[in-house]
Formats: C-alpha cells, sequence, structure tokens
C-alpha cells in the first residue's frame, strides 16, 4: 500500500524527534519535485521497525575490578552504556587520528564564554553544550592515552550531545550513523570555536566560506544539524567536503537548462546492490530526477551529476543493507557481498578532472554492462533453467550414460521376491548400435562445445574486470591516496544485533578489533573476511578512509606505548605528551583509586579464598582423624602421616593444627607465598585477616600469633611427624622393592636406614629394623629356590651381600646370626651333593668366604653400598626437601598416608607373610629354627623339593 506524504506525517507525530528529521528530509528536496511515494513508503517501514526496536537504558560491567583492569600493552576500551550502537565505534576509530586528538586536547574556551548570560535563546544553550561536549571529549580522551582502566566511560560525552535546537539527544535513540555523525561533528566544530573570543565567533567572511545545505542528492547527503556551516577550522576540513552538484534538463523547445550548486556533505552513502565502493559511489552522484518541473513549467526527466570541488581529509562511506520488502511490507538486512579496496583514490569524482572522468566513465559504465552480460549468461549455463543445474555436469552425466551402455549386464535382479534395475542398464542395446553410437557423438559434441563457449566468455569475463580494474589507474587520478582506517561492522538482523569496529593502527601496522570493552590484535585476512558479508549475520556497514598525509611519522622514542600508567613514567608516547597537567593529575588519581580497590578487592578474594581453603582443609583434618580412630581393619590412610595438621588433630592439640592450618591457607594464596609470621607490622592483608577473619569462619583459631611456649611445642612436634614421615617413606620403598623382588635396591635402602640418626621409637622408626630381620630371614630362602632352579650364579650373587648385611648389623651371639649361617652351610651341602656339576671352584668360594664371614664375624664386600639407585635418591631428595609444616592431601593414594597402610596390607597377603610369622618366632622363643622344619616349610610352599 502507498502512503500520501499527509498520512506519513501523521504517523510519524508521536514521536518529535523523528517527525522533526523527516520534516527537514523533505526540505532538502527542489520545491517543485514531488516526493516519490516508494520512500515515504520505506521511512514509513524502517522508522515503525526501529521505534520497535528501541531497549531501555542497559549497562553492563564485570564485577571483578581485576576485570576490569586493562591488559599492558592494549589500548583502553569504552563502556557500554545502552543502546548506543556504532557510538563507541566511531569515537575510537576517531581516537586513532593524531591531529583531532590534538586538536580536542588544547582546547581551552576562551573566558568571554563564561560571562555570557546563564539564560539565553537556543543558540546560546546550544553553544554552551558544544563546549561542554569538547571538555567531555577531551576527559574522555585522557583516559583513552592514561587509564589503567580496561575501558572508559562515555556517558559524560553522550550526555552533552544535543541536537540543533539545544535538546538532549537520548541514549538509545536509532539514528542513522551518518545522520548521528553529523550532528556529533557540528557541535565538536561549534564548541572548538569557543577558543576564541566571544565576540569574534561570528560568521563572516573572514571565517571561511559559507555555503548552503544541499538540494540535489538526497539519497546521498543527509540532514546537517544547521543550515549554514564553515569549512575552514581542522574539523570541517577533516569531516567535511564540497560538492559541486550539476542538474540538466531542457525545456519544451529545446532549450538546455543548466543549474549548478555547491554544498557540503559529510557522508557518502552507498547502495550495497552495486557489489563494490567504486560501483555504488559513482551511481551515488549520478542520477535522474522524473517529473521535473523547469523555470517555464515543463516536466522533464533531469540528469543530475556531482564533483567533489574539495574532498574531506576523511571519507565515510555508509553502505545501506537495510532494504525494505513492499510484499511483505518488512524490513530486512541485505548481507550480500560488497568488495572495497585498501587505499582508493578519490581523483576520479573531483570537478577538476571532470572532463577526464566523465569520459572514461562512458568506458567503465560500458565495461560494467558487459560484465554483467556475461555474469548472467554465464549464469544461465550454471542455473538451467533456473533448477539450479550445472548444464556442463549435465551434459557429462549424459555421457557417462552412453558409456555406461555399451557393454550392458544384467538390468534387472531380483532379491527377496523385488525386481530392482540398475540406473545405469536400463535399455539392453546390441553392441556396435548405430544409433547408441550417434547418441554418444552428439552428447560428446554437444558438452565439448558449451565448455568451449564457457570458457571463452569467462576469458572475456576476467579481461573485462581487469580492464575495469585498470582504467582509472593513470597518474592523473591517482595523486591523492587515502587508507583504509576504519571498518564498523553491524552482526544480526534489520532491526537488532551488535556493532563493533575495527580500526588500524598506522604506527604498528596492525588491526585491532574494538567491541566495547573487549580489544583484540586481528590478522588482516580475518578483518577481511568479516567485513565482506556474503555469509552469517556479520558485514561491514561503514568504511572509513583517511587522506595518507593525514597520519604524521611518529619518532620511534615516542610511538604510542600503551604501557600501563605507573606514578614514575618510564616510557612515553606522543599522546601523552598532549595532556595538560590537569587532565593527567586526574587520570593518575583515578588510577591511584582503581589500584586501592584492586588491593580491597584482592584482599577480600584472597580472604575468601582462605576461608574455604581453610574450612575444607579442617573438614579432612577431622575426617583423617575419625578414620586414624576407626576400625584398624578397615583402616585406608594413616591419618598421622598425611598432614602436620591431621597428626596435631589425632595428637589432641587443637590450637596448633588450626594455626598450622590457617598458615598453610594464607601461604597458599598470598602472592608472595607469606605465611602467617611473615607479614610485617601493618599489612593491609593481616590486619584485614585479624579484624574480619573470625566474622566470616566458623572455628578460626585462638590466636594468629603463637606464643614462644607454643612455638616450642610446634617445632618439637614438627620434628617428631618428619621423623614418623621419613622413616614411614622408608619403609614403604622397602616393601616395594621386595615385592618387587629388588632384593640389591631393598639391602641399599638398609644401608641408607641404618646410616640414619634414629631419635625415636615409635612404630615408623621400628618397623625397618623388623622389615631387615625378616629380609635377612628370607633371602636363604630365596637362594635355595634359585639353586633347585638351577640357577647357581643369580643364587651367588645374593650370597656375599647377605653375608655382608647380615653379619654388620646383627651380633654373633643374636638368632638371626645363627639362624642365616646354619642355612648357608646347609645350602652349601646341597650344592656339593646334588648338583655336583655346577660346583666349582667359584661357587666353592663364595661359600667358604661367606662362611667364613660369620665364623669370623668379620663383614666384607666389594658394593659401594652408599652409591644409591636412582629410585632411592630421588626418594631421599624428596623426603630431604618435604616441607613438613605444609598441607598434603591425605587421601591420594600417591602420598604416604595410604601408601604406608597399603604397604602393610600387601605384605600380609603375599608369601612373605610366612617370613614374617617366622621372624616374630625367631624373635619371641631366641631359638633357631631346624634345617629340617625350614626344608618342610620351603616344601609346603613349592619353593623347594621334600629330600628322600
Amino acid at each position: 500500500m502507498l502512503i500520501s506524504t499527509g498520512q506519513a506525517k501523521d504517523s510519524w507525530n508521536d514521536d518529535p524527534e523523528l517527525e522533526r528529521a523527516i520534516r527537514e528530509s523533505y526540505e532538502t528536496v527542489p520545491g517543485d519535485m514531488p516526493w516519490p511515494d516508494d520512500d515515504i513508503e520505506i521511512f514509513q517501514a524502517i522508522a515503525d521497525s526501529l521505534k520497535e526496536s528501541k531497549t531501555p537504558y542497559t549497562s553492563f560491567e564485570p564485577e571483578s575490578p581485576l576485570e576490569r583492569k586493562r591488559e599492558d600493552g592494549m589500548p583502553v576500551g569504552l563502556k557500554n552504556i545502552g543502546n548506543t550502537c556504532y557510538f563507541n565505534s566511531l569515537m575510537q576509530a576517531y581516537f586513532m587520528i593524531p591531529k583531532l586528538v590534538q586538536e580536542i586536547l588544547s582546547f581551552k574556551p576562551h573566558p568571554s564564554h563564561l560571562k555570557q548570560k546563564q539564560v539565553e535563546g537556543v543558540e546560546i544553550i546550544r553553544k554552551k553544550a558544544s563546549i561542554k561536549l569538547v571538555e567531555a571529549i577531551q576527559r574522555l580522551f585522557a583516559f583513552l592515552i592514561r587509564s589503567n582502566r580496561k575501558y572508559a566511560d562515555p556517558s559524560n560525552v553522550l550526555n552533552a550531545l544535543v541536537d540543533d535546537f539545544g535538546n538532549h539527544i537520548e541514549i538509545g535513540d536509532q539514528k542513522d550513523v551518518g545522520e548521528f555523525n553529523m550532528i556529533f561533528v557540528a557541535r565538536v566544530e561549534e564548541g572548538l570555536k569557543a577558543k576564541y573570543p566571544a565576540e569574534e565567533t561570528k560568521e563572516t567572511e573572514a571565517d571561511g566560506k559559507k555555503v548552503d545545505v544541499p538540494v540535489f542528492l538526497r539519497k546521498q547527503t543527509l540532514n546537517l544539524s544547521s543550515k549554514e556551516l564553515t569549512i575552514s577550522s581542522i574539523v570541517s576540513n577533516l569531516f567535511y567536503g564540497n560538492l559541486a552538484e550539476f542538474l540538466y534538463a531542457t525545456e519544451a523547445d529545446g532549450t538546455p537548462v543548466v543549474a549548478k550548486k555547491s554544498s557540503v556533505f559529510g557522508q557518502i552513502l552507498l547502495d550495497v546492490e552495486e557489489g563494490d565502493l567504486f560501483s555504488a559511489w559513482d551511481a551515488s552522484y549520478h542520477a535522474q530526477i522524473e517529473g521535473y518541473k523547469t523555470p517555464l513549467n515543463h516536466v522533464c526527466v533531469a540528469e543530475q551529476e556531482a564533483w567533489l570541488e574539495k574532498a574531506p581529509s576523511m571519507l565515510l562511506f555508509q553502505i545501506q543493507r537495510v532494504k525494505y520488502d513492499s510484499e511483505t511490507f518488512e524490513i530486512y538486512k541485505d548481507n550480500r557481498v560488497f568488495n572495497y579496496p585498501k587505499t582508493l583514490y578519490p581523483d576520479r569524482f573531483l570537478l577538476e578532472n571532470k572532463e577526464l572522468g566523465t569520459n572514461l566513465r562512458k568506458r567503465f559504465l560500458e565495461i560494467k554492462k558487459k560484465i554483467k552480460i556475461l555474469e548472467n549468461t554465464l549464469q544461465k549455463f550454471r542455473n538451467y533453467k533456473a533448477l539450479y543445474l550445472d548444464l556442463p555436469t549435465m551434459m557429462n552425466n549424459a555421457a557417462s550414460f552412453f558409456d555406461d551402455h555399451e557393454n550392458p549386464q544384467s538390468q534387472e535382479s531380483k532379491i527377496q521376491g523385488i525386481t530392482t534395475y540398475s540406473p545405469d542398464r536400463i535399455v539392453p542395446i546390441p553392441e556396435g548400435s548405430l544409433e547408441m553410437e550417434r547418441a554418444k557423438n552428439l552428447v560428446k559434441n554437444l558438452s565439448g562445445l558449451i565448455n568451449e563457449k564457457i570458457e571463452i566468455m569467462e576469458t572475456e569475463l576476467a579481461m573485462c574486470k581487469q580492464e575495469l580494474q585498470d582504467i582509472f589507474e593513470i597518474p592523473k587520478l591517482t595523486k591523492n591516496p587515502y587508507n583504509l582506517h576504519s571498518i564498523m561492522i553491524h552482526s544480526g538482523q534489520a532491526n537488532s544485533g551488535h556493532y563493533y569496529s575495527y580500526v588500524f593502527d598506522a604506527e604498528y601496522q596492525k588491526w585491532r578489533r574494538y567491541s566495547d570493552i573487549y580489544i583484540s590484535d586481528m590478522a588482516e585476512a580475518d578483518v577481511c573476511s568479516d567485513a565482506l558479508g556474503g555469509y552469517g549475520h556479520s558485514s561491514a556497514y561503514c568504511l572509513m578512509y583517511i587522506r595518507e598525509s593525514l597520519i604524521p611519522k611518529i619518532p620511534k622514542g615516542l610511538q604510542r606505548s600503551y604501557t600501563l600508567t605507573s606514578s614514575v613514567e618510564q616510557v612515553s608516547d606522543h599522546y601523552k605528551t598532549l595532556l595538560s597537567p590537569e587532565l593527567r593529575a586526574e587520570v593518575d588519581k583515578d588510577n591511584q583509586k582503581f589500584d586501592l580497590e584492586i588491593e580491597e578487592f584482592r584482599i577480600s578474594e584472597i580472604l575468601k579464598n582462605i576461608n574455604e581453603l581453610y574450612t575444607v582443609c579442617l573438614n579432612q583434618a577431622w575426617t583423617q582423624k575419625f578414620s586414624y580412630f576407626g576400625t584398624t581393619k578397615k583402616e585406608t590412610v594413616r591419618g598421622e602421616l598425611c598432614n602436620f595438621a591431621t597428626y596435631l588433630k589425632i595428637k589432641g592439640d587443637e590450637l596448633l593444627c588450626r594455626w598450622n592450618i590457617l598458615n598453610h591457607c594464607v601461604k597458599f594464596n598470598d602472592p608472595y607465598q607469606r605465611g602467617l609470621e611473615d607479614f610485617a607490622q601493618g599489612d593491609p592483608i593481616f590486619e584485614t585477616m585479624t579484624k574480619r577473619f573470625k566474622e566470616i569462619c566458623k572455628e578460626p583459631p585462638d590466636s594468629y600469633i603463637l606464643t614462644a611456649r607454643e612455638k616450642n611445642e610446634y617445632e618439637t612436634e614438627a620434628n617428631i611427624f618428619y621423623s614418623n614421615y621419613y622413616y614411614a617413606w622408608i619403609s614403604v620403598y622397602i616393601v616395594e622393592s621386595i615385592l618387587d623382588e629388588k632384593y640389591i635396591e631393598a639391602l641399599h635402602a638398609f644401608s641408607f636406614y641404618f646410616s640414619l640418626d634414629t631419635q625415636y621409637c615409635f612404630e615408623y622408626q621400628t618397623w625397618p629394623s623388623e622389615l631387615f630381620r625378616m629380609l635377612i630371614f628370607y633371602l636363604p630362602t630365596i637362594i635355595n629356590e634359585k639353586l633347585y632352579k638351577k640357577e647357581v650364579y643369580e643364587a651367588a650373587k645374593i650370597i656375599p651381600h647377605l653375608a655382608y648385611f647380615t653379619v654388620s648389623y646383627t651380633v654373633i651371639d643374636e638368632v638371626h646370626h645363627e639362624q642365616i649361617a646354619q642355612r648357608l652351610i646347609a645350602s652349601h651341602e646341597w650344592v656339593k651333593n646334588n648338583i655336583p656339576s655346577y660346583y666349582n671352584i667359584d661357587i666353592y668360594k663364595v661359600f667358604t668366604e661367606a662362611i667364613h664371614d660369620f665364623e669370623t664375624d668379620t663383614p666384607h664386600t666389594d658394593v659401594n653400598w652408599s652409591d644409591y639407585p636412582e629410585s632411592l635418591k630421588k626418594l631421599i631428595e624428596k623426603i630431604n626437601t618435604f616441607d613438613k609444616f605444609s598441607w598434603i592431601e591425605g587421601w591420594v593414594p600417591e602420598e604416604i598416608g595410604s601408601k604406608y597402610i597399603s604397604a602393610r596390607k600387601v605384605l600380609t597377603m603375599s608369601r612373605l607373610n610366612k617370613w614374617v610369622e617366622l621372624n616374630s618366632r625367631l624373635l619371641d622363643t631366641n631359638q633357631i629354627i631346624p634345617e629340617e622344619k625350614m626344608r618342610e616349610i620351603e616344601y609346603e610352599l613349592g619353593i623347594f623339593p621334600k629330600e628322600s
């Protein structure tokens, strides 16, 4: 349905801002030119959709100040304070233009502006707001330069932004990026003028050339924020350019009508359907006006065109991707591919090159038309009959079909009573059939012809595209290079989504992605892929190019460093040199405040983590104590070996137990791994803990500082715990070595054990001694087992070690000394009598020397028993470097609390349990077991044959 002009106005009257914008758009159209109905319908639909999509004010900020701290070497982001869309993207792009930043930061309003009356007309109110806006941008830029925060808050900038009438522009207003940008730029320019005396700010010819808002090219221009603008300031030169607009028509008698007008423009609208930037730019500068009424009231079709009289230093292109579907009455986003160059030359559109540009444009349009014809024709081949079928592929498949029928096999088969047919064996054709041969040749000839035609068109298309690319690449039209500075991306649908941007850092020659508070370095290929469009929901909606000469070459020592700001500056950059002492002091004060916030948060988090860990450890110590006092048969972990805290808990020393756990938790969470006794007086962590820990903790220790007596007791108990820990590990190593039949490694461990100065007589210190007597009692059986298997030389390796350790660490009248000697003598006799062929001089020597050692009680060995195996060396290093005060997770199978219980249980379940019992018998009776009885036991265990 078409909407008349009057109807459109009525439907918009509930939004004064929107109504005023539309009304001003009407005013940009020549008075005699009718408003196109299709545009009214599109504007109505887009306006309604955007009003419906307005969202309430929203704000996001990470809770943790640590997440709000800027990463060293990265720029400062901008907080998203609501539905501000492209504002953050624009600000980050402008902040990377040094001349603009310098102009903003050097601004200081002339005192005469402060003397103006408080209540004035619209113009004074707007000017004061503009001054406030520039000052807000100053502060924002200062924070972007020097802040240690991850992002700055742009609220003050947005709050200071007003329209032409001095009315505040609400956050969340859905405005065209160009419209918003020009309002913003106009206010900035107006504010910057306030550095001159108030009486000199009247616009005169001396201030610069004045031009009206354009009356042609309504689709290309926008509603500027005032009817007249000067183009003399830095801001104007950066953002505004001059257009020479021409209109050509004829009167009824053929008399030519030519109109020319100069206008100011701030952005260039590009239709995405044109496919690339230059084509869209060209289309925006050339149009036809149907129904144009000439001065003599002749209605005709007028031609209009525009040429650049003066290009701004920054070219802002807005890609029009939002479209209106007149059938569904809905707007949609056209996300097709839109190509753009990294460097562009606007010279082809300059008025001074009008003649050359017009001639080349004719050829340009001819080639474009040719390209379109070729692409449409090729598309017909690739989408034959609009059925998404590729014609060359179809012909190749047809040729294959005939080839498959040359050697027909059975085209019919029966599977489970069902008749099936092969698609490649439909018709049985006799061999050498003339019809088949003709059909095959026809299809192959057609296939070849089609491919040939396609190849010709593709070659011609490539040549046309190359010519199109080169047509304007001549010296006269490549004098003014502009480099791609920023790409603003919209991700989402027509009336919703997220805005972010890519900005090029010319100093470091890298791209960065700016998405509000998040900034990251990006590869150029990823930037291009994201911005190009064609798939997904992301694509460029705004391109910003900067005149190459606008970006100064920064001396090496003054390049932007992006380092975190410290109280003593060691690194500087050219942006930091632009800050006034007042702005520098303000940002530094905020950095100090932020540092304090981080410190308070860090301490709060440390206390929270200390409390959580303290609770876990205390509960585990209680559980392990309960396990220790439980049933021995069900014991899975030895609590008093787990860690010192559990040892103290089992011992019943609650104060020292809790103090130890808290000390561990503090060390674990403190950045410098300090314990309770390591903090200096007045340390904020310790001071806060002493004040607050008892409030948040259920069972804190009674005191955070131990008395001298408590310290002494603490050290004494720690030494006992460490001794238990030490000997328990040696015992486990010995048991595991014996069970793995690594008897030499076990003997090395005993050598290490006997070298220790044992101060205590607890279970853990005495068990290795019991294991030693059990092993030397067991080794004769191992020797006998190897002898019976005729592994005589393997047995001979053990005999001297057995003799050495028995003689060295038992006394001559001890029962074990006598028992082992008796067993070796019996084994010696058995070899001589039962396997005489193995009884040679070497075996004789081994036995006789060992027996002699027993008789003389004189040990001798060729082995350096202090040269420990690697496994034992690692264990010794582990237990020597063990922090006896630390917390160890006792339930872990690899830790000593579990391994000790496991070693005791495994020992009783192996065949060694018999020797554990025999060893106990020897100790209890102090009488040797007769050799006959030992042989009988070995026979029962299948170790030795029963002698007849």
